[in-house]
């Protein structure tokens, strides 16, 4: 699979958002789930509970928890 990159943070595209530009998807569950991780890690960050070194750490998971789950989005059928 080709490279996958996100941004994160407040400001960003949401992650599905971003996926989709990309060519991929994540399944429903997934998506929740990692939506709800980033969501939270921006929140503590905001609010400086988590320090930048750990924001990073955190949103490196996040990304491979993103890298696990993405899957390719089938536009169309060629025979």
């Amino acid at each position: 699979m080709n490279k996958v990159t996100i941004d994160f943070g407040s400001l960003c595209d949401p992650i599905g958002e971003q996926l989709e530009k990309q060519g991929l998807f994540l399944p429903e569950d997934d998506g929740q789930r990692i939506r709800e991780l980033a969501d939270a890690i921006d929140l503590l960050e905001t609010h400086n509970i988590l320090q930048a070194s750990v924001v990073l750490t955190s949103r490196r998971k996040v990304m491979r928890e993103i890298r696990k789950a993405v899957k390719p989005r089938i536009t169309g059928r060629s025979l």
